[in-house]
């Protein structure tokens, strides 16, 4: 059975924000095709093609590397792998983050992925997903 896009989106953020909740180091590392793997057995309760899902999550870490709110660590035979830091305003927000905030994350990375010309670059992007979370106690005025 297919995955949506946007179920993809969600479930990857959903893992995300749990890796993160429990993170006690200073950097979150992951493969795509392990979180494919990971959605695929816990998140789902149907079978999936996991070439699909990994497909969609590889496509969008990558538009999240883009966007700087995450980073490839390394490249090895297995795929690259992508980091999210502590410092940085992904973790941030997926830290913080209830599941309404994180249905409007996955809104927007919609918009952006099916309308990419939206947003003139990666920081009004980013400015507002910052207000979709309105989290701005959080972190206070740095943004």
């Amino acid at each position: 059975m297919a995955v949506s896009t946007g179920d993809a989106t969600y479930l990857f953020l959903l893992y995300l924000r749990d890796r993160v909740r429990l993170a006690k180091g200073n950097i979150v590392s992951f493969r795509a095709s392990q979180i494919a793997n990971v959605v695929a057995n816990d998140y789902l309760h149907h079978s999936v093609n996991l070439r699909q899902l990994s497909k969609k999550i590889r496509e969008l870490c990558e538009l999240m590397c883009d966007l700087k709110l995450m980073f490839v660590l390394k490249r090895c035979a297995r795929g690259k792998v992508y980091a999210i830091s502590r410092d940085s305003l992904l973790f941030k927000i997926l830290q913080n983050c209830d599941d309404n905030t994180l249905m409007c994350i996955v809104e927007k990375f919609k918009e952006l992925q099916y309308c990419p010309n939206k947003y003139e670059n990666a920081e009004d992007f980013v400015k507002c997903l910052v207000s979709c979370c309105d989290m701005s106690e959080v972190w206070g005025k740095s943004l």
